[in-house]
């Protein structure tokens, strides 16, 4: 791994003529991947909350439907999606990366179904038991949410940094200027364009590790706060 960001990082490096503008297409890089985070985050979240929701209820058939379209390529679910949804929607909803936003939740289900069934699996089975006699509802999330959370967050990560990296459904999906830096470095590739497709990739490379070193700590920390 480090080899390969050596590489990268070398093939990045800009000539001294270009360094100005090598630095102000990392920066727009790394800008880009930031405003996708809120839409990533609140998509992950939706997906994995309800995919929870219904482990906790033992809702199978359900779990089942949502887990088949993950086995299908992105490009398949976007055309699916475009075809039958799209036709039909008022011009103005192009502007908003909705049905992006579905597609991508459909293709996360098998990972948010998996979180779900680990983070049951591994809550102690006193507490399971003492949660089962609540209603069910809030009361019952208030007491098992969080005991699911350190399996939850690190399967949301994971979710997170895939959405970011997702290309085919991006490219069926996504509206006119809305910010991709995968798609960009689809067609940086698609073009040649190496120097500044590396540049890209390490900026995608440097965003996913701060976001990843963050919720790491905040797990280490809820941990050793717990263990206290």
């Amino acid at each position: 791994m480090l080899v390969l960001l050596a590489v990268l990082v070398d093939t990045a490096w800009p000539q001294a003529s270009i360094a100005e503008a090598a630095i102000a297409e990392f920066s727009e890089a790394i800008w880009a991947g930031i405003l996708e985070i809120p839409r990533t985050l609140m998509v992950v979240s939706m997906t994995f909350l309800s995919c929870w929701a219904l482990v906790q209820n033992k809702d199978r058939r359900s779990l089942l439907c949502w887990c088949l379209p993950t086995f299908l390529p992105g490009s398949l679910v976007g055309l699916a999606l475009a075809s039958t949804v799209r036709s039909w929607i008022p011009i103005e909803f192009d502007q908003w990366p909705w049905l992006l936003s579905v597609a991508q939740a459909v293709q996360l289900g098998a990972l948010g179904v998996i979180a779900a069934l680990l983070s049951f699996q591994m809550i102690p089975e006193a507490e399971m038991k003492s949660a089962l006699q609540l209603p069910p509802g809030f009361s019952r999330w208030r007491v098992l949410l969080p005991r699911s959370l350190p399996v939850l967050i690190p399967a949301g990560i994971l979710g997170l940094l895939l959405m970011l990296g997702e290309v085919q459904s991006t490219l069926l999906l996504a509206p006119p200027g809305h910010p991709s830096p995968a798609l960009e470095l689809h067609q940086l590739l698609h073009f040649r364009n190496d120097e500044q497709a590396a540049r890209l990739a390490l900026s995608m490379v440097t965003l996913s590790s701060i976001w990843t070193l963050l919720f790491s700590l905040l797990i280490h920390r809820k941990g050793v706060n717990g263990g206290d």
